[in-house]
């Protein structure tokens, strides 16, 4: 398993626990609900490990505030800045994130980083195939988000309608649930409120119901053999 202890990443394994870098301090700023990220996760593959974050910045090479490491020693593999919401997706297990512009970055173990697309998603989720991300992304109006799904293999995007909608959590490799939601002028940060309907997306059909389930914490299994 991997965890952090303040500014700590840690890799417990056969050899025990260590510490794989101390990232800098992190200094004392706001946050940005559609740009500022931490995320910590293994590959589906089991082989690497990765931690990219928009907090503890200033470090470089071993203490970046983006890294990639290898599951079984540790090591460092890939090192960058800038970069936020990212997600494993894919088998063999490829590294998809972005920078602050919205310019959507692809990391393979085999041949480095390629750039994708332009995207400025939030929140992205793999489908357990890996075939899939799902994402909220903010709407013109600036009061309500909306869906969105990324097809790993094509490369390409599409939305589900109308918006005002986020949350995004895969139940299957085509069924997607998320919540509702509406604009609330006195929330914090001006971020919207949920309406209490939530709904469940099949890409397959690129259709929407409204769901029983009220939230969705977790759902087993996270990974499934590559569909053909």
């Amino acid at each position: 398993m991997s965890y952090l202890d303040g500014t700590a990443w840690h890799l417990v394994g056969a050899s025990g626990n260590r510490v794989l870098s101390t990232l800098p301090a992190a200094p004392g700023r706001g946050i940005s609900f559609n740009q500022d990220d931490s995320f910590l996760g293994f590959s589906p593959d089991g082989l690497y490990v990765a931690y990219f974050q928009t907090f503890d910045i200033g470090g470089s090479g071993e203490t970046s505030p983006d890294q990639v490491r290898r599951a079984s020693d540790g090591t460092l593999v890939y090192s960058t800045t800038g970069a936020t919401m990212a997600v494993w997706a894919s088998l063999p297990s490829r590294l998809f994130f972005r920078d602050t512009a919205g310019n959507m970055k692809r990391w393979d173990p085999s041949s480095g980083v390629s750039s994708m697309t332009t995207l400025g998603w939030v929140r992205p989720k793999a489908s357990p195939d890996g075939r899939w991300i799902a994402y909220t992304f903010p709407t013109p109006n600036g009061g309500v988000n909306g869906v969105g799904f990324y097809s790993v293999q094509a490369n390409s995007v599409s939305n589900t309608s109308p918006p005002g909608r986020s949350g995004v959590h895969f139940l299957t490799n085509d069924l997607v649930f998320y919540a509702g939601e509406k604009q609330c002028s006195t929330c914090f940060g001006g971020q919207p409120t949920p309406t209490g309907v939530t709904y469940i997306y099949s890409i397959a059909g690129a259709s929407e119901i409204s769901s029983r389930l009220s939230t969705v914490s977790d759902v087993w299994p996270r990974i499934t053999a590559p569909a053909q």
